[in-house]
């Protein structure tokens, strides 16, 4: 089992312990996406009803959350908490960690510890119902 797999396993696992008792608190949608010179890119339409969405691809460090700001515009951060690296969750308007209730804005910003550090920040594009990540 790849590590990413162990980690997004174990992380759902915790999450849904967890969300089930925390109202609006959900998983990511992961969404495909492609590779094209040197950006990752999926189709805008993949948010569906959902506020953020994650992306996976074997060239990211780590996996990435998209998200959707209340102007319209987009924010694109690790989907990895910086305290103990679990898979953090969107829920009521932010993103939390499913294991030590660290708290980040949708633009990564830390809200609240455990965590000490921001989310790492990623350029992206929305344009004719694409979204552009990276490059």
């Amino acid at each position: 089992m790849q590590r990413r797999t162990l980690l997004r396993t174990t992380a759902g696992i915790c999450g849904a312990a967890a969300c089930s008792s925390m109202a609006g608190c959900t998983g990511l949608t992961w969404v495909p996406n492609t590779v094209e010179s040197g950006r990752i890119v999926f189709d805008s339409a993949g948010f569906g009803e959902q506020r953020c969405i994650g992306i996976d691809n074997r060239r990211l460090a780590s996996p990435i959350v998209v998200c959707r700001l209340d102007d319209g515009s987009l924010s694109a951060v690790s989907a990895v908490c910086t305290h103990k690296q679990c898979e953090l969750r969107e829920s009521a308007g932010r993103l939390e960690c499913p294991c030590h209730g660290s708290e980040f804005a949708l633009t990564g910003e830390v809200l609240s510890k455990p965590a000490r550090t921001d989310l790492k920040r990623y350029s992206v594009v929305e344009l004719d119902g694409r979204v552009m990540v990276g490059g």
